[in-house]
């Protein structure tokens, strides 16, 4: 499946990795606050997906075959009409390289996958409110 949840309407916040199960359980994790939530299985179609979604957020993971998270921020940044979007970076890369990569790749915010809903709930809060 390539996307799900996909609209023509923005969403607050548009989930991407390429671990869909992960993916769609962490939409349904947000689905009970206040944001509407999309998932989109990439990373391959990430820029349209984003175009489409039009999203406050991504929450972006770092580590997909063929195309890396740092490479899609990079893409993103670099569009006009995508770079007012803020981006989390989301992986189970160890949590000191993890900082380490957001901060030197201008990132919004970094999290370990293996972060309890409170802490995303609170990252989210942080950057969209």
């Amino acid at each position: 499946m390539q996307s799900t949840s996909l609209r023509p309407n923005p969403v607050d916040v548009l989930v991407i990795d390429d671990d869909e199960l992960f993916g769609l359980s962490l939409v349904d994790r947000l689905k009970n606050e206040r944001w509407s939530v999309a998932f989109h299985h990439g990373p391959f179609g990430t820029v349209n997906a984003i175009r489409a979604a039009q999203p406050k957020l991504l929450i972006l993971d770092l580590n997909m075959p063929g195309l890396e998270g740092t490479r899609i921020h990079e893409l993103l940044k670099k569009r006009n009409d995508l770079s007012h979007t803020k981006v989390l970076l989301l992986s189970s890369t160890e949590a000191g390289e993890l900082t380490r990569i957001a901060n030197e790749n201008g990132f919004d915010g970094a999290l370990h996958k293996s972060a309890s809903r409170a802490q995303l709930v609170e990252a989210i809060l942080n950057l969209i409110g």
